[in-house]
């Protein structure tokens, strides 16, 4: 939590949270595709 938008918006800019953030949910997406794809052969 952050007091203030503006500090939000710079911690976001200064270590890149939303590609950090993107990238986490496009790992779980292909975990999950993984997942669902190897229960459908068994």
């Amino acid at each position: 939590m952050f007091p203030t938008k503006e500090l939000r918006d710079q911690a976001v800019e200064k270590h890149h949270a939303i590609e950090g953030g993107q990238q986490t949910l496009s790992n779980l997406a292909a975990y999950v595709t993984e997942t669902v794809r190897k229960g459908a052969e068994g």
